[in-house]
Parts: structure tokens; sequence; C-alpha cells
């Protein structure tokens, strides 16, 4: 190939700067579906049980992803505990004009700095 490596100056520290400037990232998800029972059960969470009530399972699914993302950060090396969960219904039209619950999709999501970057600001 006929070419020459160029490494710039301090290029041994490049890989630090980066990991003290960036931050960690968890997004986990859970669906919660009605089965053919009338229970709500929670797609993404394994061992689940399957829930009477909506909110019941709303409530569980909560509960597994803030425990899932919470470990997957300290995993990935922040204590940030910050974590912030959006829920969403998907409702279907009906052809009368009315609507049918179809599932509802609860987010749990955690940025945060790494803890490294921390200790040393």
């Amino acid at each position: 190939m006929e070419t020459e490596a160029i490494i710039p100056e301090h290029g041994d520290v490049a890989n630090a700067i980066g990991a003290i400037t960036s931050s960690v990232s968890i997004i986990h998800r859970v669906e919660i579906c009605p089965d053919m029972r009338g229970r709500f059960g929670l797609r993404g969470v394994d061992g689940a049980p399957s829930y009477a009530e909506l909110p019941q399972a709303q409530a569980a699914g909560i509960a597994a992803m803030k425990t899932s993302v919470a470990a997957a950060a300290r995993t990935a090396g922040t204590s940030h505990n910050r974590i912030n969960v959006t829920v969403h219904d998907n409702i279907a039209a009906l052809a009368d004009g009315g609507e049918v619950f179809i599932s509802q999709v609860v987010e749990a999501r955690l940025t945060g700095r790494p803890d490294v970057a921390r200790r040393r600001l």
C-alpha cells in the first residue's frame, strides 16, 4: 500500500478523553398486551406473569424496566440513577367510530456521564 501511519501528538490519550466526555444511554422497553382471556401480559420481561388489570401490568412493567435500566447503567459504568419513564398507548380506530386498545409500550431511559468522568471533573 506504500502508506505512512500518522499518529497525532497526544494520540495515546484520545481514548481516555473520549471516555470522560461521553455519556451512557440505556433504553429498555416492555409492551403490555391483552391476551385471549382478557389478561395483560408483559412482552420483554422474562418470566413475568399476566395481570387481571392494565394498571397492575403497567406498574409491574415500570418496576421491571427501572430495575433492568439501573443494572445496565451500572454495568455500563455510570451510577447516574435518574430514570425517565414514558407510557404510550397503541389504540386502533374502529369502523363505527369507536376505539380498541391494542397494547401499551412502557419505555425507561437513563442517560448519564460515566463515573470516571464525574470523579475527575
